[in-house]
């Protein structure tokens, strides 16, 4: 059985130059003392935290989180960034449930623009100051 850890603050980061405050979290599974990352009908209830599969979603508060509600999703691939609706914009938590693409995140820290990358299957909590405000799905599946 898989089953999801809350966000917590860890030591590695989604690789790419502006990660300062951005720290990467990961879903693992339970098994007798064994982490592993849930993946497929592994995961609880097939989706990540409430992000049905094959979307990359949004909350915009911790509430949200742990009641595993969405405030936004979002599911195409796109060539440039589309803007973050107002149900999106400014989250705390950003996860990704597609299997093979990962997303790239626009973000404001501080008056200057940031981007992050989100593998698939991963998820991003985002520290008090950074404003993300802009999505693009990417085909590749690695950041």
């Amino acid at each position: 059985m898989c089953a999801l850890l809350r966000p917590r603050w860890i030591d590695n980061t989604p690789r790419h130059e502006h990660n300062e405050k951005a720290r990467c979290h990961w879903f693992y599974a339970r098994r007798p003392g064994i982490g592993q990352p849930c993946h497929g009908t592994d995961r609880v209830g097939g989706d990540l935290n409430g992000c049905a599969y094959p979307r990359v979603c949004f909350y915009l508060t911790n509430t949200d989180w742990n009641n595993r509600t969405p405030t936004a999703g979002y599911q195409d691939i796109t060539t440039t960034y589309q803007n973050l609706s107002s149900r999106a914009a400014g989250a705390v938590v950003a996860v990704n449930s597609r299997q093979d693409d990962r997303a790239y995140l626009r973000a404001n820290v501080s008056g200057t623009t940031r981007y992050y990358c989100l593998p698939p299957q991963g998820l991003i909590s985002f520290a008090p100051g950074i404003v993300v405000n802009g999505i693009r799905i990417d085909s590749a599946a690695t950041c």
